[in-house]
């Protein structure tokens, strides 16, 4: 079983930032380089970028707007909040 220490939560934080951090490092590249070896060009590179960085910033900012949302849930009385989380 699982136990939810609050130590540990720090850790996991900085295991799942360095993971993205890999991740982008290994599919940035490999996109384009299936987009030179198909024959697009090294324009499409750029392209693709953009299309990583919309995503990225599109996942950034619905990660914050969850983050504000749980916040609003908490700042609201025990009752209330059964109430607020029935309705959405």
């Amino acid at each position: 079983m699982y136990s939810h220490s609050p130590g540990a939560a720090p850790t996991l934080a900085t295991a799942v930032n360095f993971s993205a951090f890999d991740v982008g490092i290994t599919v940035g590249p490999w996109l384009g380089g299936l987009a030179i070896g198909g024959g697009l060009g090294y324009p499409s590179v750029a392209w693709i970028g953009m299309a990583l960085a919309i995503t990225t910033l599109a996942t950034v900012t619905w990660a914050a707007a969850l983050h504000r949302r749980a916040r609003q849930v908490q700042k609201v009385s025990p009752v209330d909040r059964d109430m607020v989380e029935l309705t959405v």
